[in-house]
């Protein structure tokens, strides 16, 4: 089948020895076939590029990771490659790793085989690759991040400024506590696994729902930090919270908009109040307030679609709708700047 020109992600399954996946885990990185090196590098520059790990030999899918640039990029690391000769090395991100078999999907694009069933990359259409990524994501888990870089022993420590200038900056530089403090928001949905909960560790990653609800209450929340969500959408936070640090993002019923986006700071507490704005059968059916810490306010509207609610808009979410990480990052940061 023709295969479109220009699309906003497009899907690959990598095929490699199965020990390289720890290798790769390690250090964020990955390398393909230099045969093949070419398609990646042309999809790589027209948009988003997912790669979809399966062990050579098998029709079995490990997890997915998003390509972050281009291969040269990063140096030649061990990799295990019996055949066809590797191209260079490039950076990536993990997003899940798993252990699914999907019999049940074929690809379209390589005679209806099974969708692993290829020797060294294949292209999957858009919508095949969107429904792999969420079956591996709800039959597996999140990857973890990797190991921060050990500086080399005999590397020599900088030396500090013998003069710094004890004078903050003025607004006009862009320096002082609020620049501090933007600059601080602007890393906080990133995942960087940092944690206020016990358990979660220095590994946790990013999860990112959906918030609907009325303006009025969205305003109560940005005031209060605070917020409480329908009993079943609460316990799916409280899941999600368990593993991961957890990205709320804000969209007032009946709008297009998006209001911000705040982390979940605490578990649902019956001692925390909030006056919000809605009928008494609506709030029986809230379960407890727990704390956010808003991290951007503004009124902003997302061209975004979700693959993980069928393609939708990003704004046409029932509450507590999960966002695929890449969307939800992307997101984050342009409410961020049309906050600032």
């Amino acid at each position: 089948a023709p295969q479109p020109l220009s699309r906003a992600t497009r899907f690959f399954v990598v095929k490699s020895e199965e020990a390289n996946l720890q290798e790769s885990l390690k250090t964020s990185v990955w390398a393909v076939a230099r045969e093949v090196e070419q398609d990646l590098v042309a999809a790589f520059k027209e948009g988003r590029v997912i790669l979809l790990y399966s062990p050579t030999g098998t029709i079995r899918f490990r997890g997915f990771m998003k390509m972050q640039d281009l291969p040269g990029s990063h140096p030649a690391v061990p990799w295990k490659n019996k055949s066809p000769p590797l191209g260079q090395f490039f950076t990536v991100s993990w997003y899940c790793l798993c252990d699914v078999t999907p019999t049940e999907h074929t690809n379209p694009w390589n005679g209806d085989r099974p969708v692993a069933a290829c020797q060294v990359m294949q292209e999957l259409p858009e919508s095949l690759g969107n429904t792999l990524c969420q079956l591996m994501w709800e039959k597996g888990e999140p990857a973890p991040k990797p190991e921060p870089r050990q500086q080399k022993p005999d590397a020599k420590p900088q030396k500090p400024d013998p003069k710094p200038d004890p004078k903050p900056k003025d607004k006009g530089s862009g320096g002082g506590k609020a620049s501090e403090e933007k600059a601080s928001k602007s890393k906080s949905h990133e995942a960087d696994g940092r944690s206020d909960r016990a358990g979660q560790g220095a590994g946790a990653p990013v999860r990112y729902f959906v918030i609907k609800a009325p303006n009025e209450n969205i305003k109560i929340s940005q005031d209060k930090g605070l917020w409480a969500t329908h009993k079943r959408g609460q316990q799916q936070l409280i899941g999600a919270r368990q593993q991961s640090k957890v990205i709320l993002c804000f969209s007032a019923l009946g709008t297009e908009r998006f209001q911000g986006y705040g982390i979940m700071k605490s578990d649902p507490n019956p001692d925390l109040q909030a006056p919000w704005k809605c009928s008494k059968r609506i709030a029986q059916c809230l379960g407890d307030c727990f704390e956010v810490e808003w991290q951007a306010k503004c009124s902003f509207r997302s061209e975004q679609t979700n693959p993980w609610n069928g393609g939708k808009a990003l704004w046409n979410s029932r509450d507590c709708q999960e966002i695929a990480p890449e969307v939800g990052q992307e997101l984050c940061e342009m409410l961020e700047k049309a906050g600032s």
